[in-house]
């Protein structure tokens, strides 16, 4: 499937009711982020503060898994006094880390942030981010 048809069907399963579009469901959570990291093989070089941060990348890849069928899809945000703010996403138990688009074993570091819990914020527009306007969804949206 190429990346616009991709993006654009994650964009429009958005704007219907669950399940009305969906993907075809990868056995594991790895073999998931690989499917993102197919599509999207420059993902890490469009990280841009309040644009395309870890917050909108988060919402995406939680996007995807539910999309893809997956109900234990949960993005998480925190803050670390020496890091600051931060978002991840957490499928069936797995650490995403959405801003470099891994699936992370390194539990201590998602544990020094205070737990806010699941917290979805008011500039979520993944959607509206030069790269995803870039890869399908330009003309469908502006």
């Amino acid at each position: 499937m190429s990346t616009t048809v991709f993006t654009i069907l994650l964009y429009f399963s958005m704007l219907f009711n669950p399940g009305a579009i969906t993907f075809d469901r990868p056995a594991t959570v790895e073999a998931g982020v690989a499917v993102l990291n197919e599509q999207y093989p420059d993902w890490v070089e469009h990280y841009e503060d309040d644009e395309f941060d870890c917050s909108e990348m988060s919402a995406l890849v939680s996007q995807y898994f539910i999309t893809a069928g997956y109900t234990d899809v949960q993005v998480k945000s925190g803050y670390n006094k020496d890091i600051g703010g931060h978002s991840w996403v957490v499928v069936n138990g797995n650490i995403i880390e959405a801003k470099g688009l891994y699936v992370s074993d390194d539990i201590e570091f998602y544990n020094s942030f205070t737990d806010r819990g699941r917290q979805m914020y008011n500039d979520i527009d993944w959607w509206n981010s030069e790269y995803m306007l870039d890869n399908g969804l330009r003309g469908y949206i502006e």
